[in-house]
C-alpha cells in the first residue's frame, strides 16, 4: 500500500476549527494538510486489501514541525495499534420499492456523512458513516419536477418507507413540520435534526435508524414491533432537511446522535446507473436539471452487499 501525498492529505485531513492555510479549489471546504501550533484534527481513511483482511493495523505517521529545532522538525512514529472488526453485519431488506432511487451521500467517501463526526459528552461519534439519503428520479432524470419550494414537487416525497428487518421500536417521532425545500432550516434543536424519526431494534446489537418521515405518517410508537416490509411512514421533509428525502443508518445503539455508525448490506437490489458526483447530484436536486449520469456502468443484481454512494438502484417488492 503507498501513502498519502501532500494533495491526498489536504483532501482528508479535517483540523478543528477553521483550517490553518487558505482554502484550495481541489480540496473539500475546512480541509487542509497543514495544521497549526496546538491544532490537531481527524484523518479520514479508508483501506483496500486483497484477499484476506489482517487481524491488526498500525498507523505510521510522518510528521515536519516547521517550528521545533532542527533535530526535532521530521520524525515518524508507529502509532494507534487497533484490531480489525471481523464481526458479520446485518442483512437488511430495502427500504423503499420501485425504480431510480439514487444512493446520496453513501459509503464510501461522502463527506456529508462518512466525515459527519461530532464531539458529543467528550466522544468523537460517527453516527451516520454508513448513511444513506434516498432520492429519486424521473423518466426525465429529474429529481423534482415545479415549483422547487414545494416538497410535493419531488419525485420521492410521499413514497412508502419500509421496515429493512424485523424488530422492536425503541423511538419514534411523529409531530414535526415540514421544512421548505431549499435551505436547511435555521436553528433548529439538535434533537429536531432527524426530523420525524423512527429507530427500530433489529436485535445482535443493531438498530436502524429512519428519518424526515413526513408528519402524521410515522405509523410506530415505542414498544411496538415491525416485520420486514412493513410501511413504517412516508417519505417527507422534515428535521434538518433541505430536500425530500429517506435517511437511513444502521448503528449500534438506540440514539441516532450517541451511536456509532455500523456497516450493513443489501440482500437485492438492481444497479441501474450512477450518478458521475456528488456535485452533479446537488446541481440536480438545487436546481432541477437532470441528472448527469456517469458513463459505462452495467446493470447488476448483486446480492448482499453494500450500496454505494450515487448508485441507482431499483428495488423490488418480495
Amino acid at each position: 500500500m503507498s501513502g498519502l501525498d501532500q494533495t491526498g492529505v489536504a483532501g482528508r485531513l479535517k483540523p478543528t476549527g477553521a483550517a490553518s492555510v487558505p482554502p484550495r479549489p481541489d480540496v473539500p471546504e475546512g480541509y487542509s494538510e497543514v495544521l497549526a501550533p496546538g491544532q490537531n484534527g481527524v484523518l479520514f481513511l479508508h483501506l483496500q486489501f486483497e484477499g484476506e483482511a489482517p487481524k491488526k493495523l498500525v498507523h505510521e505517521i510522518s510528521v515536519r514541525a516547521d517550528g521545533a529545532p532542527p533535530q526535532m522538525r521530521e520524525t515518524t512514529e508507529r502509532i494507534a495499534e487497533v484490531e480489525v472488526n471481523d464481526a458479520v453485519v446485518p442483512v437488511l431488506g430495502p427500504p423503499l420499492i420501485g425504480e431510480d432511487y439514487i444512493a446520496a451521500d453513501a459509503c464510501c467517501d461522502a463527506v456529508r456523512h462518512t466525515r459527519a463526526i461530532l464531539p458529543l459528552d467528550g466522544t468523537p461519534v460517527v453516527a451516520q458513516r454508513y448513511a444513506v439519503d434516498w432520492e429519486q428520479a424521473g423518466p426525465d432524470g429529474k429529481i423534482f419536477v415545479g415549483d422547487a419550494k414545494d416538497p410535493a414537487s419531488y419525485r420521492i416525497y410521499g413514497d412508502d418507507v419500509l421496515a429493512v428487518a424485523d424488530g422492536t421500536v425503541v423511538a419514534s417521532r411523529n409531530d414535526l413540520p415540514e421544512q421548505v425545500p431549499g435551505e436547511f432550516p435555521a436553528n433548529l434543536p439538535i434533537a429536531d435534526a432527524d426530523g420525524n424519526n423512527l429507530v427500530v431494534d433489529i436485535g445482535d446489537g443493531f438498530f436502524v435508524n429512519y428519518a424526515h418521515m413526513q408528519p402524521g405518517s410515522v405509523r410506530f410508537k415505542p414498544g411496538d414491533r415491525v416485520r420486514r416490509g412493513d410501511v413504517i411512514g412516508k417519505v417527507g421533509n422534515t428535521g434538518n432537511s433541505v430536500a425530500p428525502h429517506l435517511h437511513v443508518h444502521v448503528m449500534n445503539g438506540p440514539s441516532f446522535l450517541m451511536s456509532q455508525g455500523v456497516p450493513s448490506v443489501t440482500d437485492l437490489f438492481m444497479i441501474t446507473g450512477r450518478v458521475d458526483d456528488t456535485e452533479a447530484f446537488d446541481a440536480s436536486e438545487s436546481t432541477g436539471v437532470p441528472l448527469e449520469m456517469a458513463p459505462g456502468v452495467t446493470v447488476s443484481t448483486p446480492q448482499d452487499r453494500m450500496i454505494l454512494d450515487q448508485n441507482v438502484v431499483t428495488f423490488r417488492a418480495g
